[in-house]
Formats: structure tokens, C-alpha cells, sequence
């Protein structure tokens, strides 16, 4: 008899579920690198929902004194909306203290800026 307070998971057991939850969750690499007013961003990964406070963090505790930030996007597999959102967050701090610019955007990254309207927010570099 099975209990009534588990679900069926029609073609799914709970090890599939978990693999699977494990695949789609992100991991993202953020790297500092600080000189004088200037910081370096590097990610390589996934700036998802889960991520995307990870690197929010790391911003705003770094972001004091900053007048030139640089993202560099090389690695970076995949942004979410939640990425964008802090993206756009940080550009309009950025406007107020000093300029924001991203580099090495690969395609991917780069389709999703474009399908949403950031290449008219963000400036892009090659």
C-alpha cells in the first residue's frame, strides 16, 4: 500500500530528480582583481537565480571607491533574468560613480542581451 502523502513521479524516481537537480543548478566563479579605482570581474559558469546573489554580494561589498568596472564574460555559460537584473543594478550604481563596461561576451550571453534590449543599456566591447 503506498502512503498517501508521497506523490507519484511518473517516470521519475527520486535518485533521476536529484541527478537532475544537480545538473541545472548553478555554479559561478567569481574572480576581484582591484587597482587603485579600478576592479576587474571575471565569472566562468552559470549566473542564474541561485548565483546572481552570489555575485550581487560580491559587488556591493567591493563597489566603494570603484570608478571603472570591468565584467569579463569569457566564461560565462548562461545568464537567467535574475543575472540581467543584477547586471542592470549595477550599471545604474556604476552611472552615478564612474563607467561599467563588459568584455569578451561570448554568442550565447550575447543573444540574450540582444533578445532583451541590454545592448542599448550595457556597453559591450569585443
Amino acid at each position: 500500500m503506498r502512503d498517501a502523502k508521497q506523490p507519484e513521479l511518473q517516470g521519475l524516481s527520486v535518485t533521476d530528480f536529484q541527478s537532475d537537480e544537480k545538473e541545472f543548478s548553478g555554479m559561478l566563479n567569481i574572480t576581484k582583481t582591484i587597482e587603485d579605482q579600478s576592479m576587474m570581474i571575471s565569472l566562468e559558469g552559470r549566473l542564474d537565480t541561485i548565483t546572481a546573489v552570489e555575485l550581487e554580494q560580491a559587488i556591493k561589498e567591493s563597489l566603494g571607491g570603484i570608478k571603472e568596472l570591468t565584467l569579463d564574460l569569457e566564461k560565462l555559460d548562461y545568464i537567467s533574468s535574475a543575472g540581467l537584473r543584477v547586471l542592470l543594478a549595477t550599471q545604474k550604481r556604476m552611472n552615478n560613480q564612474g563607467t561599467m563596461k563588459l568584455i569578451h561576451v561570448g554568442d550565447v550571453v550575447m543573444e540574450v542581451f540582444e533578445v532583451t534590449g541590454f545592448t542599448d543599456i550595457l556597453t559591450i566591447e569585443a
